[in-house]
């Protein structure tokens, strides 16, 4: 009896396909935090030879050398705007 009772109210389901589609704009955004570098490791001292007696009187030169590691944090983000909506009912099934 329930069959027939589903015949008598003439239920139809209907089905549409559509096209829904959404702009949304992304800007990137990227802060740069205080940089803070610090000694790697040993400094170096590359001594120069000095060949003559003149230069032993005045003075000694070096070159020192020294490897820094320097971190610099950076704060990436974005933004979304999503605005309206719409929709394409155009579409064939």
């Amino acid at each position: 009896m329930k069959d027939n009772d589903n015949e008598k109210k003439n239920i139809v389901i209907a089905q549409k396909k559509a096209n829904i589609s959404v702009p949304i704009t992304v800007t990137p955004r990227v802060d740069k935090l205080d940089a803070i570098s610090y000694c790697c490791g040993d400094p170096v001292i590359i001594q120069r030879s000095c060949q003559c007696e003149r230069c032993r009187k005045l003075g000694c030169s070096f070159v020192l050398s020294q490897n820094i590691c320097i971190e610099i944090p950076i704060e990436f983000s974005a933004d979304a705007v999503i605005t309206d909506a719409c929709i394409d009912c155009n579409l064939y099934d």
